[in-house]
């Protein structure tokens, strides 16, 4: 109960904190180990050829890791534990594949203890994960603020 009370306040700080700094994040989904977030403000579709191509969207997403977890995944190592990651994807929603871009993580302290920017290669979502729940409510956004996206994507296109 502890835990999950902890868990639950840690991730409202984290929303409430990356709203201060420009960021909008919105939960998605979680479980008893790990929170999933995307910034709604970073969400743009690609472009291929010189259009917008609305099947590809780019998004960073936040995982938050509860405290006995965090903990217990990173046992093997000599840093601090990793409490958040905040990574940039490539959604491909014709193909229903994604595209980890780059990854930074986090101690609770909010120190980085890592960053990555060496592209993996894209993978299938596999149903009914909190991966694939978190990408299908990113592109349910996309849909529902068609608009507002096509516009950031057109300006940040230039």
């Amino acid at each position: 109960m502890k835990t999950k009370l902890i868990s639950l306040l840690t991730i409202l700080m984290l929303t409430l904190s990356g709203t201060c700094l420009a960021a909008d994040w919105q939960w998605t989904k979680s479980n008893a180990d790990v929170g999933f977030f995307f910034d709604k403000e970073t969400v743009r579709y690609g472009m291929t050829n010189g259009q917008i191509d609305k099947d590809k969207i780019y998004v960073w997403l936040r995982a938050v890791l509860d405290d006995a977890y965090a903990q217990k995944k990173n046992r093997s190592t000599n840093h601090p534990p990793i409490k958040t990651t905040t990574s940039k994807y490539l959604y491909n929603t014709h193909y229903n594949t994604i595209q980890r871009l780059k990854i930074f993580g986090y101690a609770k302290s909010g120190s980085i203890l890592f960053r990555n920017e060496q592209q993996k290669p894209p993978f299938e979502l596999i149903p009914d994960t909190l991966m694939d729940d978190t990408m299908h409510a990113v592109k349910q956004y996309a849909h529902n603020h068609d608009k507002e996206i096509t516009e950031r994507t057109q300006k940040h296109s230039n």
